[in-house]
């Protein structure tokens, strides 16, 4: 009835694409900009003609990141569908994503974003300039369109061979199991977030060596969780995923489980392809469907769901029991 009432059109674009109906859903959620709220991007300044899809044979591009850095891991999971289409391909960033994309994607070139842009990426010569998260509307317009993959992010290999190897050192060769339990965003981050009292399911599984990977300092509260409980997770000084993407990617590619809320970090590992429990409340994101227990975007991902909102206990009992039997089959086979 009106059109021009943007909060409505971002809840149908968003409804539209919980429910897997992505053709609408894509030409719904391609008016964001406009979005009360829709405060983590804004427009970048490329002048290029806007990617619709066109046929991209002999033609350059030019994909520039949005909103988090999930969102961008996530988003480029269609890097591969470019690269197979078109001559070149070039992508603006976040600066901790330049060697990671550039390693993992042979066939692009990687620049980080700046105000003002990179001058290489404002040539009129570039045929065509979009968005990441419109790549959708053109590459996956249904969900028989999403590929199975084993994982399109590489991490830096001897770093994750000499994490893991300082891991099951320091575990004594336990199942090391990487956890993340807060979300730092400002909107929906307190729904997503399970404080770390609640995880005690999770920590108390034996045969397991805990690893944290929430992002932030966290250290003296994990010490003064430690002294509280007894229970160790194990914190490295040498991680810090907010000033190195790099480092992180090789922690997450060293552990054996990633337990974590919704939030970067489980991106992170689902780019990977590596092993990761997620954990949703009740009203998820629109990324991981209504009832899916398993992820289109990443399909070594396991998604376990609150059953009412903001009603957790259930689904770490869930958990705490799976890992449990996992620890269990581990160690007979």
């Amino acid at each position: 009835l009106k059109p021009d009432l943007m909060d409505v059109r971002s809840n149908y674009a968003l409804a539209l694409l919980k429910h897997g109906r992505f053709q609408d859903g894509w030409r719904e959620y391609q008016t964001r900009w406009q979005w009360n709220g829709f405060e983590k991007s804004v427009p970048r300044p490329f002048e290029q003609p806007r990617w619709h899809g066109e046929n991209l044979d002999g033609k350059s591009i030019l994909v520039w990141g949005e909103q988090g850095i999930g969102d961008e891991l996530m988003f480029a999971g269609m890097f591969p569908d470019l690269i197979e289409r078109a001559k070149s391909v070039s992508v603006e960033c976040d600066r901790r994503l330049v060697p990671v994309f550039e390693r993992s994607f042979p066939g692009i070139k990687a620049y980080a974003r700046d105000n003002p842009p990179n001058p290489v990426l404002t040539d009129p010569a570039i045929d065509y300039q979009v968005p990441c998260g419109d790549l959708g509307a053109y590459l996956r317009p249904d969900l028989s369109a999403f590929p199975k993959h084993s994982g399109y992010i590489k991490p830096e290999s001897n770093d994750a061979e000499r994490l893991r190897e300082k891991y099951r050192s320091l575990g004594n060769g336990a199942f090391v199991v990487g956890l993340s339990w807060k979300s730092g965003n400002q909107f929906v981050g307190e729904k997503r977030s399970a404080e770390i009292d609640l995880w005690e399911p999770i920590l108390t599984c034996p045969g397991c060596f805990f690893v944290n990977l929430q992002y932030g300092k966290v250290k003296p509260f994990l010490d003064a969780f430690e002294r509280e409980t007894g229970i160790g997770i194990h914190c490295d000084d040498e991680v810090d995923p907010l000033t190195d993407m790099d480092i992180f990617l090789a922690q997450l590619a060293a552990v054996d489980l990633t337990i974590s809320i919704d939030n970067s970090t489980v991106h992170a590992a689902g780019a990977l392809g590596r092993p990761a429990w997620t954990l949703l409340a009740a009203a998820p994101d629109w990324r991981w469907l209504q009832n899916e227990e398993t992820s289109y975007w990443y399909p070594s991902m396991r998604l376990i769901r609150q059953e009412k909102l903001g009603a957790w206990e259930s689904v770490f009992e869930t958990v705490g029991d799976d890992l449990k039997n996992l620890v269990r089959q581990r160690r007979s086979s």
